[in-house]
Formats: structure tokens, sequence, C-alpha cells
């Protein structure tokens, strides 16, 4: 492979498929102006699909989405019916929210390439943006996955002591800030060697502090991002761990392909994908009662593990600033709803429901925390499609992408949450509590619209996830219009949080291991 310094005109020119290899490298780790320095001379003397394709995914990479989606289309004009790029740029549109437009167009990709894993899990993930599908479809296209992997064998259990302590071993890309190990740590917070030795197998290019903390805090860290699907299951075999679970199911960057492998006896999925996996390979799938109830147990393929209490134990970042008890409608003279979420999860029917709340608040506005740039017009998309609702788009503000703690302090300009439907928050909803906001969510049927009325049932405000619609609009009305109760939640709500137990990571671990060693008994009872 080239280095960076041989990148000169001349073996861009010569060599462009080492260029893109170089340059998609070092958009992986971070270094994102070198690999679009070298993309942008490709794409200018030698245009190719994988060149324009390789520049989008450095656009997205930067939240530049309408530069991605011309990248893309520039990649899918020169390869016309390429299931790799229609993925690509439906991901792009639902970011530009045209998500209806990227599930049919994501639909058009898996017909062009079935057995693409990564082209299926964009269109599974996609799915759950919509509001139409039935639990029983979900899991008819997540099973479809199968074809994707080449399946092999449960292996023996070569040591078969159901009381020992077991080698668990978590893989994923999201060992990084990310959302995902915001709810991971906990398990390392409260670590009990008497049930568990645990193994991290990260695909994480571009360690940070929080991968630091993290190696730090587990028993044993394994970079994989270098292996392939056959060498990091090899990895795992010659670790000899037991239970193997995957953090990120259907989500970008996943090694289900190493599960499929089955390194390990018992494997798992959690925490990191709202839904089943659909693989042979995956047994157990980890939830609660509350987010996955009885009547579930038909929606997934894996065997559900169900905690006792929340499946969730959320770790609030160290930088979150004080919460300003003064409220936001004081100063403003008006009450602010905030949706701080990704741009899929705003469908149309949600989308109306909060016309609806801001119609029957008059002296409100709406202020939407997205992933973007200010030149992706997400404020005019989503103004103009209020205003298709009947909303004067001047009560909309549209906050764009920004540093993590401008994120967080963002929050004191907000004073009810309204999440989204039916794939409801983690993160934001966590975060939205950690800053005194209080949440009004809507709970459904599937494990992704259920995941808010578990949290605020861990945090004490289960009586703000409402079972319809029309619940929803009035719990939002009554929380606008009642300032005592939002003053009272400001000076509490962190503390709450704590005292109920949602950051509390000792019994959330216990009952962690509790459900492993039932599930790990259960295999050697077989």
């Amino acid at each position: 492979m080239l280095k960076l310094t041989d990148l000169d005109n001349t073996s861009i020119a010569t060599d462009p498929d080492a260029a893109i290899a170089e340059a998609t490298d070092l958009a992986r780790r971070g270094r994102r102006a070198e690999a679009e320095s070298i993309l942008r001379q490709l794409v200018e003397k030698q245009p190719s699909v994988d060149a324009w394709n390789a520049l989008g995914g450095v656009c997205r990479a930067g939240a530049r989405l309408a530069e991605a989606r011309q990248c893309y289309e520039h990649a899918l004009k020169l390869a016309d019916g390429n299931g790799r790029i229609m993925s690509n740029v439906a991901g792009v549109l639902a970011m530009l929210g045209q998500t209806p437009e990227a599930i049919d167009l994501l639909g058009r990709a898996v017909a062009a390439e079935p057995d693409n894993p990564a082209v299926r899990s964009n269109y599974l993930m996609h799915l759950h943006y919509a509001d139409t599908l039935k639990a029983a479809t979900l899991l008819a296209e997540h099973r479809k996955a199968n074809r994707c992997y080449r399946a092999a064998p449960r292996p023996p259990v070569d040591r078969p002591d159901p009381d020992r302590p077991l080698r668990v071993g978590f893989i994923g890309p999201d060992f990084r800030r990310h959302s995902v190990a915001f709810f991971f740590e906990s398990l390392l917070d409260a670590p009990d060697p008497q049930a568990a030795h645990m193994t991290i197998y990260a695909d994480v290019p571009a360690p940070d502090d929080t991968s630091r903390r993290l190696a730090g805090k587990a028993d044993a860290w394994c970079d994989i991002d270098r292996l392939d699907d056959d060498q990091a299951a090899q990895q795992i075999r010659n670790d000899d761990i037991d239970v193997l679970i995957d953090l990120a199911g259907h989500t970008r960057g996943n090694r289900l392909g190493v599960l499929a492998r089955r390194p390990a006896p018992l494997q798992g999925t959690y925490l990191g994908y709202p839904d089943t996996t659909g693989l042979d390979a995956v047994d157990f799938r980890i939830s609660d009662a509350i987010a996955d109830p009885p009547d579930n147990e038909d929606a997934c393929s894996e065997r559900l593990l169900r905690l006792d209490g929340c499946f969730l134990c959320y770790r609030p970042p160290q930088l979150a600033p004080p919460v300003e008890t003064a409220l936001p409608s004081d100063s403003a003279a008006q009450v602010t709803f905030g949706a701080f979420c990704t741009q899929p999860k705003i469908n149309d029917n949600v989308l109306a429901l909060w016309a609806a709340v801001l119609t029957a608040v008059p002296d409100s506005r709406l202020l939407l925390k997205l992933r973007g740039q200010p030149e992706d017009n997400l404020d005019h998309i989503f103004a103009r499609k209020l205003h298709d609702l009947g909303v004067d788009p001047q009560r909309l503000t549209v906050a764009t992408s920004c540093t993590f703690a401008d994120h967080l302090a963002l929050h004191r300009f907000v004073d009810v949450m309204l999440d989204t439907y039916p794939y409801n928050g983690t993160t934001s909803t966590c975060e939205a509590l950690t800053m005194g906001v209080p949440v009004v969510s809507l709970a459904g049927a599937h494990h992704a619209s259920r995941v808010g009325l578990s949290l605020l049932t861990a945090a004490g405000l289960g009586i703000l996830a409402a079972a319809t619609p029309q619940e929803y609009l009035t719990l939002a009305v009554s929380m606008a219009r009642n300032g005592d109760a939002r003053r009272l939640l400001r000076r509490t709500l962190r503390r709450q949080m704590h005292a109920n137990g949602l950051c509390d990571p000792q019994p959330f671990a216990s009952a962690f291991h509790v459900a492993l060693r039932t599930a790990w008994r259960d295999l050697l009872a077989d």
C-alpha cells in the first residue's frame, strides 16, 4: 500500500486504487482532512465509483450531508444499480429528512445485492424509522440476514463448570466517545472477578480518551480493527471465551460476521441495536420486562434474557455542566419544546404529533438539535414540513452539529423534551434527564418504541410515557403549563436518576451477571 508521503500527483494518477485505500484508512483513523485532500485530487483527475464513494464517506463522517449526497450521486451515475452506492445515498437521504425515499432506495439496494451484509444491515436499521411495519415483518426481514454470513457449528464447552468465573468477550466498533460506551462502562464500574473475566474486542481505528479509559477498566483489551472476520474469530477462540456479546447489531461497523463463525459456545447481543439480529449464531438478546414484555418473545430469533430492573445503566458524562435551575420559559416568556435526535427518527407522524403539541400551546416553540451543517439547510427542510402542518416556521429553531459540551449546554434552553416514535431516544433521553429536562415519550409494542418507557420508569418518571398519541399530547401540554413541576424536576432530576438506580452500576452489573450465569447453566444442561 502507498504511504501518505508517497502520494504525489504522479502516484495518485498511476495507482488510484492504492490512493483510495490509503485515503480510506486515513479517514477511518480520524484524519479526514488528509483523506479528503487525496480524494479531491482523484475525483478531479481520475473520477471513479470508488473515489466518489470514498469522498462521500469522508463528507458524511464530517456531518456534511449535502456534500456527501452529491459525491454518492456522482458515484451512482458511474455505477447505476450498484447496491452498495444506493445504500450510501439512502443513508444521506434519511439524514436530509427523506426517510420514506431512503427506505425505498434501500429496498432496491438489497434486491441488487442480497448477500451484502453492510447493505442489508443498513436496510434493517432504517426499517425502524418507519411507523407502519409490524413486528412479524421486522423479524422476517431480519431472518434474511442469515444468508449474508457463513454459518459455523457451535463449539463444544471445554470446561463445563456451571459456577466458575465466565470468560466474557464484548465485540463492536463503539468503544470510544459514543452512546454505546455511555452505557457499557457501567459494567466495568462494578467488576466481579468471581462472576466474569471481561475482554473487549474493539474495532476502533481511532481510539480516544474513552477508549483508553475502558481499556484501563476491562480485564483485557484486544484491537481487532486490522483483523478480518476469520482472524478475529480465531483470536477469540485462542482466548478461550465462553460468552461473546455483540454490542452493535445491525448498526454501522458491526462485526456480526465474527459471531457467525461461532468462536464462543454462547453468543448474545446487547445494547447497540433495538432489535433481533436474526442470526442463528446468536443465542440470546439482553433486555428487560418493560422494553420486551412477555408477548415480545416471538419478535426476535434469540432467547430473551430479561434483567431484573432496567436493561440499561447510564453513566453521565464527567463534563456535564451544572443544571441551571432557572426555567427557560422564565426568561423567554414562552415554553420551548426540544427534540435532540437523529433526523431519520422524525417521521411524518411524529412531526404531526409535535405540530399538534405546538398548536395546543400557542406561546411555545420547538428547538431541534440535529446532525449536520448549516449549509445542509436542515432548518428549511423541517420548517417547510412544519409549515405544511399549519405551524409558523418562525417557531422553529434548528441547531446543527457542535461540540459535545455545547450539545449538553443546549439543554438549558429546553423546558420539555419530546421523544420520537416508533424509534425512541436512548442516550438523548438520559442526557435530557441529566440536565434536568423532563422527557415525554410514547410507548408502543416493539422494543424500539418501549425504551423510553423503560428508562423513564427506572428514573421514577414512568408517568411521562404515554400509551397513545392523544395521551402524549396531553402530557406534553400539561408539562408545558406546569412551571412548578418543571422547576422541581430541574432541581432534583439528576439526583433522582441516581436514587432510582438508572445510574447505579452495582445492582445493574449484578443483574447482568446473574442473567449470563443463567444462560450458561442452561447451555450446559442442554
